[in-house]
């Protein structure tokens, strides 16, 4: 079915001279318009695809490709556009052109469903994609092993699989994730799927169980639980592979989403399982397979940087390279690494392939995970060796990892603020509690600004203080209003909080002093970078053994990044005692008005007085 719209319709249209790109990707995210004519007073100059657009993301291009060279026609002729159609199956749009004037376009029903490309633009546009492929291109280049890759299942081959017009198979991608969705199926295709032997009361236990799988996450590494039940069990992060034999020298890491942990199977139809029967039954009982699987695709760099690896290892990633490469100028996926196509390339000739794949192609069964194993052993066995000595010693990359939801919130959160990199001066930064501001808080801030030509107050954001975060960044406001080169910030999620540094907040309980350097390096990699921050300014500390932990520890990372720490000696009232805000707090309690007077600036004995703040002191 064709159509023509008239030019006096068509909104998707832009003066050169006009020319913005987050306009055009406004109208992508908006509208099904395939392409936007840009304009040059009036005459058509050439055309924005999504495509285009999508590129100048992934490739953090400077400016926006504009299409000069595209296939038109100069009258409306349906036969012709019909021509075009037919030769380039991805347009539905033909404009017609007379002496560069735009007259319309002729316009194919129905349209390509653009809103899988639409949801990769918008990754793109904040960065998600670029990120993730420099954190992929980092990682790897430090792996110690050889390093294999594949892709869960690429778009070419799910073409050639042709079952996605299936009524089964359509009804099946309808089904929820995890066992509310298993409960869906049919007796027979629970059969199919599971196994002949498979019974409602297994598959109850088996739903129990899958219910029962726990994470944590610490620095920024969530790992498994422990956890022994029937179907599923883990240690020390990873899913049990039963007939696995830990002592063996040499390991074959698995890393990758769901298909790669096994979420709808049972510890013994994993692909690791399968892939160590195979090296058993063909003598190489040196190597051990380890499951570093999990759900979903997020966490796999920070698997890959975190586990013990030596060079005599091989390591098998599997995630969506295809898509993540695929619009980037450099095509080459990793170098240094071996990459072997696409997992699904074991589903091709498969006979009864939808009995075998639950709600998608990645959630595969038995069938599916022994078929995998076979193909990837037949890809790594020009790498395996007979070699039975001790290995060179195990060493990660790193003890922790910073995942792209820290990134992506703090460059929402320098938008949010309107926050810019000052190029060409001095930026600095304080993190600050204030419970309550003080003089010595003043004066620290006042030191530091003389430093610098800009300063940022991050207040603590986490409500675990005596006085509320909405109490204690008015003070700081109030009490810095004056300074001109001075901004105050909520600290945000991962600045000082129970989720980077809980420790601080505990501060009277506290008898060993843990680790803090996930918070730090959080701010030096992350925070200061987006900000363009090169100076961090601390105040001394005499007595507070957690904060005086923490000061020591950022004067050891920070460096790393660059960033000069720089130590401010407090400041005393007249009769030389030293300013603090638990001194402050304890006059309260003790109504001790000359030496509030002596520490509190008239700014925050103002705020105080006028909302009558009630405070919890126990």
């Amino acid at each position: 079915m064709y159509t023509f719209v008239l030019e006096k319709d068509i909104t998707f249209k832009y003066e050169l001279a006009e020319l913005e790109p987050e306009k055009i990707y406004e109208h992508f995210m908006e509208y099904e318009d395939e392409v936007c004519f840009i304009l040059d007073k009036g005459l058509v100059y050439g055309i924005v695809t999504i495509g285009d657009m999508w590129r100048y993301y992934v490739n953090e291009s400077e400016n926006l490709n504009i299409t000069t060279q595209y296939r038109s026609i100069s009258e409306v002729d349906f036969a012709k556009a019909e021509v075009i159609f037919n030769e380039i199956p991805t347009v539905h749009e033909v404009p017609v052109i007379v002496d560069n004037f735009l007259m319309g376009i002729v316009r194919k029903y129905p349209g390509m469903d653009r809103t899988w490309l639409r949801q990769q633009m918008a990754r793109e546009r904040e960065g998600a994609n670029v990120w993730k492929r420099k954190e992929y291109e980092r990682v790897v280049s430090k792996l110690r092993g050889k390093v294999y890759l594949y892709d869960i299942c690429t778009s070419e081959i799910t073409k050639k699989l042709n079952i996605a017009d299936d009524c089964e198979w359509k009804a099946k991608q309808k089904y929820m994730a995890g066992t509310s969705g298993l409960k869906m199926l049919t007796e027979a295709q629970r059969r199919c799927f599971f196994g002949s032997d498979f019974s409602e009361e297994n598959l109850n236990e088996f739903c129990k169980d899958f219910n029962s799988i726990r994470m944590t996450v610490h620095n920024g590494i969530d790992r498994y639980q422990d956890m022994c039940s029937k179907y599923f069990n883990y240690k020390d992060g990873h899913r049990v592979v039963a007939n696995a034999d830990s002592s063996a020298p040499g390991k074959i890491w698995m890393f990758g989403p769901c298909t790669v942990v096994g979420t709808y199977v049972e510890d013994r139809h994993t692909i690791e399982y399968y892939l160590q029967e195979i090296l058993r039954v063909n003598g190489w009982d040196n190597y051990c397979v380890i499951n570093c699987g999990g759900f979903g695709t997020g966490g796999i760099c920070g698997r890959l940087a975190t586990e013990q690896i030596a060079e005599e290892d091989i390591v098998i990633i599997a995630d969506n390279f295809e898509e993540l490469y695929m619009m980037s100028e450099n095509r080459e996926v990793i170098k240094s690494t071996t990459y072997c196509g696409s997992f699904a390339e074991a589903y091709l000739g498969t006979e009864n392939l939808i009995d075998n794949l639950y709600n998608a192609y990645s959630h595969c069964n038995y069938v599916m995970n022994q078929k995998i194993a076979e193909k990837v052993y037949r890809d790594i066995r020009q790498s395996l060796t007979k070699d039975k000595s001790p290995v060179s010693p195990r060493i990660a990359i790193q003890d922790y990892y910073i995942p792209w939801d820290v990134v992506k919130y703090y460059r929402e959160y320098k938008k949010s603020y309107q926050l810019i990199e000052h190029r060409g001066g001095v930026c600095g930064a304080i993190v600050m509690n204030c419970n309550p501001f003080t003089k010595g808080h003043r004066y620290l801030i006042e030191q530091a600004a003389l430093q610098v030509d800009c300063l940022y107050i991050f207040v603590v954001e986490e409500d675990k203080s005596v006085f509320k975060f909405e109490d204690r960044i008015e003070m700081v406001q109030r009490g810095t209003a004056d300074l001109k080169n001075v901004k105050v910030l909520p600290s945000g999620k991962y600045i000082i909080s129970k989720e980077t540094f809980s420790q601080y907040f505990e501060k009277d309980n506290v008898e060993q002093v843990d680790d803090m350097d996930y918070d730090v390096r959080i701010f030096g990699e992350v925070v200061a970078k987006e900000l363009g921050i090169s100076i961090r300014f601390v105040g001394e500390e005499p007595f507070d053994k957690v904060t005086k932990k923490y000061n020591e520890t950022m004067k050891k990372i920070l460096p790393e990044y660059d960033i000069k720490v720089v130590e401010i000696p407090r400041t005393t009232t007249v009769d030389g005692s030293i300013i603090s805000a638990s001194a402050v707090r304890k006059a309260m309690r003790e109504k001790d008005e000359r030496l509030l007077h002596a520490m509190l600036p008239d700014t925050t004995s103002a705020y105080l007085n006028y909302n009558k703040i009630k405070f919890n002191y126990e």
